[in-house]
């Protein structure tokens, strides 16, 4: 390691040259990196990259996202959650958003799911789903012989 970069500190503010033979320090260049960043036109090419990325996963056969899902770096993911928990609760916006959507989250849970219908075939109330289950139960059983 160079005797002047020194962990902690600040980095030295280097004079190189460009692909043009022209010297640059390196906080001009990193000012305009940051200026390109921030832009309204950089913003509107990261919308249409990440619209057409989109595009591209909506054609992509479920068997390669599964496989592709199998290959993701979970436990790296998994540890970033408290931070990422931690870093949204930190943001005032965010608070606001999720205290307007909790009324809504309340009356969403303590609606009935669905609706009891009639007693099932073995003797238990069923519900719109059991029936649907019970009646395509029926129909492949009945098919099938």
């Amino acid at each position: 390691m160079r005797v002047d970069i020194i962990p902690g500190a600040v980095f030295p503010d280097y004079e190189l040259s460009d692909h043009k033979g022209k010297h640059r320090k390196l906080s001009a260049l990193q000012q305009q990196m940051a200026q390109k960043l921030s832009s309204e036109e950089t913003a509107q090419q990261l919308n249409k990259h990440r619209h057409r990325m989109f595009l591209d996963l909506m054609k992509t056969p479920e068997s390669e996202l599964a496989h592709n899902l199998e290959r993701g770096p979970h436990a790296a993911i998994d540890a970033m959650v408290p931070a990422i928990v931690m870093h949204n609760l930190a943001r005032e916006e965010f608070r606001t958003a999720l205290r307007e959507e909790f009324p809504a989250l309340h009356e969403l849970l303590l609606a009935p799911t669905c609706e009891v219908t009639a007693v099932g075939r073995y003797g238990h109330i069923g519900t719109n789903i059991d029936m649907l289950t019970n009646y395509r139960e029926y129909y492949w059983h009945e098919r099938d012989r």
